[in-house]
């Protein structure tokens, strides 16, 4: 939609545009998230069986309370829509459901930082989002890729980071990748792999033994210990929140759409000979 900006670039909620928080505040219905604010009871117009004629003067007013309004991308985003706004945004997302019922879309196509982890040079683009201590990601990590390893000629794989805020060592083994592409770009990926493969060590806290046979460990672990690599991490994690990713591990995008759990290779495969 041309009044949306990206997440990333936005500053005001006008900047993001309605149709960014309905289909976001849509997506957090269908999904079920780990937010304790969810389910909630929705105090909506269409609750008292309004007209869907509605559906045009709710949105006005949407855009007009929205006018201005600041939008800061490293905060959550619930946190930052006045509870008028957000009743609204309820009402209008409420009204996208055919009877009740619909697919989840992002509320955005996800795009992968310029340096963040990538393999294939395929068009069609799978980006995953993993947690590098949960054991579904490491399961899922290889297997997925395997599953659809006859496309890989079409295929191009991108890494986004999603630790979760119970596992004690995600965002640091996240960090360690991170530290991987600032010393040689071209072989991070292999560290998702090796992170995955070896994630009783991140559990044990012990980073340098999960990553001590790939590739230029020694100056990895030099760069990691040395550096700072939060800030690409949290951009992540700030993606996710914006475009309303639950926080299901592993998941894979592809456009809006969103495939969770270690079986999601079928359905992924559907969706690339869709569009192939």
């Amino acid at each position: 939609m041309s009044d949306r900006r990206y997440p990333p670039d936005a500053r005001t909620l006008s900047d993001l545009g309605a149709d960014f928080l309905i289909d976001r505040t849509l997506a957090r219905f269908l999904w079920p998230p780990e937010d304790s604010a969810y389910p909630r009871h929705l105090h909506t117009r269409r609750d008292r069986g309004d007209a869907a004629g509605d559906v045009r003067a709710i949105r006005a007013e949407l855009e007009r309370d929205i006018a201005g309004l600041p939008y800061d991308f490293r905060a959550p985003i619930l946190l930052q829509l006045p509870p008028r706004v957000q009743t609204l945004l309820d009402e209008l997302a409420l009204a996208k459901l055919p009877s009740g019922t619909g697919e989840p879309q992002l509320a955005a196509v996800l795009r992968a930082r310029p340096q963040s982890p990538r393999r294939g040079d395929g068009a069609i683009e799978i980006v995953e989002i993993g947690d590098l201590q949960d054991p579904f990601t490491a399961d899922a990590h290889e297997r997925v890729a395997s599953e659809l390893a006859d496309l890989r000629e079409h295929l191009t794989w991108r890494w986004i980071h999603g630790p979760l805020a119970h596992h004690a060592h995600g965002r640091r083994a996240a960090e360690l990748v991170e530290a991987a592409y600032a010393v040689m770009p071209e072989r991070a990926w292999e560290y998702t792999t090796a992170l995955c493969r070896n994630r009783r060590h991140i559990e044990a806290g012990a980073l340098d033994r999960a990553v001590r046979d790939a590739p230029a460990a020694e100056r990895v672990i030099a760069a990691f210990e040395s550096g700072s690599f939060h800030a690409p991490v949290e951009h992540d994690l700030h993606l996710l929140d914006a475009c309303g990713v639950p926080p299901i591990r592993p998941a894979f995008a592809l456009g809006r759409r969103l495939f969770t759990g270690v079986s999601a290779a079928s359905l992924l495969r559907q969706e690339i000979i869709r569009r192939d």
